[in-house]
């Protein structure tokens, strides 16, 4: 019998017996493979033989690395102790990492280069950046390896030496705001709110986001309830992260503010348009396109007429880089454009497309940086620029507590008194960087109005449906 295949024949009873001696013990062992035929005798080795290798490395069985992953979600979510929103965003990250890494079994995370080339995949897809994969794939994934080395499920923790995905670039530098592209857009969104059938403005959520300077997040979170009229201020709700404050408002503001609210008692105090609570993401979309519209009036050529409708149809085509002169309306069918109507609007396409081209450079050097996140900076600018010293910008744009916090301590220290208190003030009050950011609101808006008098814009609210108002 060939030594290498360690088998041996019982003489006694002719069944192939198997033979090894175990390398971590240093004892001999044997098997039977319950056979006289030596060919089946073969097969039963080499699979004696893939045991004992598995035994050798710490794994009983081939079978334990076949089980599959959500099986072991309900056992890895209870011995967390994270609080509910953490819980929450763990039960949402890892199925999906699981689905769209294509992550079954253990045996799938056993290489973290496979998983790693998957990932980078995603990169620009669905709005992921490797910052959102790092967070929302990469760290859940390394929390639920250790876990599983920890109960022994795995041999040891494969995703532990797993590099956290470096980005693809820096961050994107925002700029703030001049007072006469803040006017044009606050116009702008009116314009819009216009055109589309909305239910609710979205100027009141610009301007607040101007003057009160909270983040999105923060705005976007606040109830009717949160609205402090008698103080004039915004009561900002904590999270895990920040803490809760107040931001304040100047008078004109808060009016607008309780206009906007009316008659309501409760559910969100800033709506989107369709009269659901605002989010992050529909609200950056929604600022960059009346941020763009502003632009594009501002940049307008001084030899071609002004209006709406084709200022509109430019600012669209630079957004998506598609001319669209129909507007939606239909191309086959009864009601099908004729033919002059047609020669119409392949006229106004080639007139759109040269002047998206024209304005194009000027227009892509204003929307560089444009986001609504821009708006804290555009407020620090403003009111550094009306005086206001930056320890009131400061306590604004950190929305300090009502019940004082350490940087009203501070500033009448020996040293705050010294370096970074203005002691000509009275109180430290907060109001006085809103009511400067307003001011140059208002003087911006009063001279776009005269702009709008002579002409030199095409900026106004329609009150017409967008169908009408666009293809008047």
């Amino acid at each position: 019998m060939p030594k290498a295949t360690n088998l041996w024949r019982d003489p006694r009873t002719g069944v192939y017996v198997w033979r090894r001696t175990n390398e971590l013990t240093g004892r001999r062992f044997r098997k039977s493979t319950g056979t006289k035929i030596l060919r089946i005798a073969l097969a039963k080795v080499q699979q004696f033989e893939e045991e004992h290798e598995r035994q050798l490395a710490g794994l009983s069985k081939f079978e334990g690395y076949r089980r599959p992953l959500d099986a072991f979600l309900g056992p890895f979510f209870e011995s967390l102790s994270c609080g509910d929103r953490r819980m929450a965003q763990l039960r949402m990250e890892l199925p999906r990492a699981f689905r769209l890494l294509g992550l079954d079994v253990l045996a799938d995370i056993e290489d973290f280069t496979k998983i790693e080339a998957k990932l980078v995949r995603l990169n620009g897809k669905n709005g992921y950046s490797r910052t959102a994969l790092a967070r929302s794939f990469q760290a859940p994934l390394k929390q639920f390896s250790r876990y599983l080395a920890g109960r022994r499920e795995m041999l040891s923790d494969h995703l532990a030496a797993w590099p956290i995905l470096k980005r693809d670039a820096p961050r994107k530098k925002r700029r703030a705001l001049l007072p006469d592209e803040m006017a044009r857009a606050l116009v702008a969104s009116d314009c819009l709110d216009a055109m589309w059938p909305r239910a609710y403005p979205m100027r009141p959520v610009w301007t607040a986001l101007l003057v009160a300077a909270p983040r999105v997040s923060a705005l976007a979170a606040l109830d009717v309830k949160d609205l402090d009229r008698e103080k004039g201020r915004l009561v900002l709700k904590g999270n895990d992260i920040k803490r809760a404050g107040a931001a304040n408002l100047d008078e004109k503001t808060l009016a607008e503010i309780i206009e906007y609210v009316g008659d309501r008692t409760e559910g969100p105090l800033f709506m989107s348009p369709e009269g659901e609570r605002i989010d992050t993401r529909n609200s950056i979309r929604r600022w960059r396109m009346c941020v763009s519209l502003a632009m594009v009036d501002m940049e307008w050529p001084e030899d071609e007429p002004r209006d709406l409708r084709t200022e509109y149809l430019v600012h669209h085509a630079l957004m998506t880089g598609k001319v669209n002169a129909a507007m939606g309306g239909p191309l086959t069918g009864p009601n099908a454009p004729g033919r002059k109507k047609r020669e119409s609007r392949a006229a106004l396409a080639a007139r759109v497309r040269l002047l998206a081209d024209t304005i194009r450079p000027a227009w892509d050097e204003r929307m560089r940086g444009i986001d609504q996140h821009c708006l804290r900076m555009t407020h620090r600018t403003w009111a550094l620029a009306g005086g206001v010293p930056e320890i009131l910008i400061d306590r604004q744009l950190g929305h300090a507590s009502p019940a004082g916090d350490a940087a009203l301590n501070a500033a009448w220290s020996a040293v705050g008194r010294k370096h970074y208190t203005d002691m000509g003030f009275l109180t430290v009050d907060a109001r006085r960087s809103a009511g400067a950011v307003r001011g140059v609101l208002d003087r911006a808006e009063a001279d776009l109005a005269e702009l709008t008098s002579r002409g030199l814009t095409a900026l106004a609210p329609r009150s017409r449906s967008p169908s009408r108002a666009l293809e008047a």
